[in-house]
């Protein structure tokens, strides 16, 4: 069979249960119907359609790179990467996460994109990603939330011809229309006030300031580019300091947390690359180069459903747990358990985390 690698995958028959089952599975790999697009467009439209019914939809963006160096029927430099990189298969991505802007844990709409593709320049990626997931319906907002990589003139441009908006974390001390750098410029901005704010490590006091900004293009940019006007915030103290571009008017403080709260939900794409390290689809050992694109696609829809399941055993552990009854059955059996033992959020998805290692004493806490 085309899609099994010459070495056997020991993970999959443990997870799946059998060798029979991991069989299948890379049957159901090297089926020409099964593409990563069969797999990947119904969880695309329906996120998409979530998102239509939110006035503000955060669209959270990530890359990462899967290696599989491990895979040695797979061509030695795929899909394409320069000489100076480590050997090996290498498959370039990125990924959009829509959420919804409002209060509270269960907010996250799903996958709105996400893309594979031959390593390129850096602003076509990030633009090209916001493209693909086309312009917001009338009645919301589309905001493009990035870290320091994508904080790319072309990226800008592009949410303004789309119809988004942007947050993204400054990293390059860009050129201004009236002298100097964009960083210098909001470094020097005096503090206008200041609020607890919610970070990575809880709640922080900090300083805020905000300025317009306008600025100017590349200098090797085409003559008919134009300066982009945006807004600039600084959240700060003794050890935090976030330096973010807006393409939102900032001119109150209460404008000015709101791009900080949209930043600090970012991290949700962190967690997202559960399809990378949870699900270990580096370990996967399907060998053929298009099977290998079509996962990624396959174990998003998971990690997604999994992020969905923590944050719901996190906010209401002890409701119903919204799925099907013969997935409860199948995870009881598997343990030799009652039914009613993951008939709730919270059990379910300890049931869930069992699966990969997950001890479940009272001593562990709750899975990640």
């Amino acid at each position: 069979m085309a899609a099994i690698a010459r070495a056997p995958d020991e993970s999959l028959p443990r997870q799946l249960g059998s060798v029979a089952g991991a069989k299948a599975a890379y049957r159901l790999f090297d089926c020409g119907a099964v593409t990563r697009e069969a797999v990947m467009d119904p969880h695309l439209a329906q996120c998409r359609t979530a998102a239509a019914r939110h006035r503000v939809v955060l669209m959270v963006h990530d890359n990462t790179t899967l290696d599989f160096s491990a895979h040695r029927r797979l061509p030695r430099r795929w899909p394409g990467r320069r000489r100076d990189r480590v050997p090996g298969a290498q498959l370039p991505g990125r990924a959009a996460l829509g959420r919804d802007a409002g209060p509270g844990p269960s907010d996250d709409l799903g996958a709105a994109a996400q893309g594979c593709e031959r390593q390129t320049r850096e602003s076509a990626v990030w633009a090209e990603m916001v493209t693909t997931i086309g312009r917001p319906p009338a009645g919301s907002i589309f905001v493009s939330v990035a870290n320091r990589g994508a904080d790319v003139f072309e990226p800008l441009e592009s949410v303004r011809e789309t119809g988004w908006d942007a947050v993204v974390r400054a990293a390059q001390d860009r050129r201004l229309v009236t002298g100097g750098g964009s960083l210098t410029a909001l470094r020097t901005a005096r503090a206008i006030g200041a609020a607890t704010d919610l970070t990575r490590q809880g709640e922080a006091v900090v300083c805020v300031a905000w300025r317009e900004l306008e600025l100017l293009p590349p200098r090797n940019s085409p003559a008919s580019r134009v300066p982009i006007q945006i807004w600039g915030v600084r959240v700060w103290n003794d050890t935090l300091e976030w330096l973010l571009l807006t393409t939102r008017p900032v001119e109150t403080l209460d404008q000015a947390l709101e791009i900080t709260a949209w930043y600090a939900r970012r991290w949700t794409v962190e967690e997202f690359k559960a399809w990378k390290t949870g699900c270990r689809a580096e370990q996967r050992q399907l060998a053929e180069a298009d099977r290998l694109v079509l996962l990624p696609g396959a174990l998003a829809i998971v990690a997604v459903r999994l992020l969905g399941l923590r944050d719901a055993a996190r906010c209401e552990g002890a409701a119903p747990a919204d799925v099907p009854e013969t997935t409860i059955r199948i995870l009881a059996a598997k343990f030799q358990q009652p039914a009613k033992c993951f008939t709730t959020d919270r059990d379910f998805l300890r049931g869930i985390a069992r699966l990969g290692g997950f001890l479940a004493r009272k001593s562990d806490g709750e899975p990640g």
